[in-house]
């Protein structure tokens, strides 16, 4: 089963009654007054405003891939 998830470039908080949030899709909860941000689904949450959840670049993940391969033949 595919775990549904939505991501964007630039996060921004939503409101729900401005902009509802997706059902059955992970994202990031916000909740009020405690200023805690977590990761989950909006059902039955008791969050206060949503967002998208950060997306990860391109030219990010081939950093990240050639540091770890930098580290790997390192060992070696």
């Amino acid at each position: 089963m595919t775990e549904r998830y939505i991501a964007a470039d630039e996060i921004e908080w939503h409101h729900p009654q401005d902009n509802p949030p997706p059902t059955g899709t992970k994202i990031l909860l916000y909740f009020h007054p405690h200023g805690i941000a977590v990761i989950g689904q909006w059902q039955h949450s008791g969050a206060s405003l949503w967002a998208p959840l950060p997306r990860v670049s391109r030219e990010m993940r081939d950093r990240l891939d050639g540091e770890l391969e930098a580290r790997i033949f390192k060992r070696g």
